[in-house]
């Protein structure tokens, strides 16, 4: 591991901290200390943080004991873009990694089957060459509700469900069919929507000629902080612009 790498860790560990301490707080102020936590919000998490830490978590203000493991993790933030004196530090930001792991199995498992709701829609209006009309586009639009309808009662460790039925929601609430806004949105499918707009726009469609990959990371940077995740457009642009990655389509 680099000093570079080595930087962004304890950076990004450092971020994720103080997100989860922001999204507690916010939550604490609307529901309270009291509030009993559980399936089907948190029936993944709570199970890894107590492995983790040892840590039962049972109502709201039993997170706070969490959250301040987490912070007594964290090594010292980072002020040099490159240089560290020594790399151990980096090592306790490994918890960072750890949880992201587990976090992209549960976001790659959505992926795979994100738009399951397609599935009732009538084959000529999903191939149709040319514009929907405004009814058969309403009819596409329940795919995410028709999604989350199939998989809710499905056993998973992750919230794969409620992924697929907030895929389509956007950052300013114009998505649907929540019409849900920021943080509202589940993390992972805030990456499942710039990923399926990119995907889209650069696959080859029977109705509609290709725009192809520079113009899906245009229209993604274009719409950053609007439509979709400030961060999640920028880990996709970088992984295509920095690290030559490339679709199989």
């Amino acid at each position: 591991m680099s000093k570079i790498i080595a930087s962004a860790a304890i950076r990004g560990a450092h971020k994720i901290v103080e997100r989860a301490e922001k999204t507690y707080q916010e939550a604490l102020d609307k529901w309270g200390p009291e509030q009993e936590v559980g399936f089907p919000d948190t029936a993944y998490y709570l199970p890894v943080i107590y492995a983790i830490l040892g840590i039962p978590v049972q109502k709201m203000s039993d997170m706070k004991p969490v959250l301040d493991r987490c912070r007594a993790l964290l090594p010292p933030p980072v002020k040099e873009k490159t240089a560290l004196p020594y790399l151990a530090p980096a090592l306790d930001a490994g918890m960072a990694t750890f949880f992201a792991e587990e976090v992209i199995e549960g976001i790659r498992t959505a992926a795979l089957i994100h738009d399951i709701g397609k599935i009732p829609l009538p084959a000529e209006i999903l191939g149709k060459p040319g514009k929907l009309s405004e009814s058969e586009f309403q009819l596409v639009k329940t795919h995410p509700q028709t999604g989350y309808d199939m998989l809710k009662d499905a056993e998973f460790p992750w919230p794969v469900a409620r992924m697929v039925w907030q895929h389509h929601e956007r950052m300013d609430g114009s998505g649907y069919p929540l019409g849900l806004k920021g943080e509202e949105i589940l993390q992972g499918s805030r990456v499942l929507a710039v990923a399926d707009v990119v995907e889209a726009m650069a696959s080859p469609r029977s109705y509609r000629p290709l725009p192809g990959l520079e113009k899906a990371l245009d229209e993604i940077l274009a719409q950053r902080g609007i439509l979709y995740d400030p961060d999640v457009v920028d880990a996709c642009r970088s992984i295509f612009l920095d690290k030559d990655f490339r679709l199989d389509v």
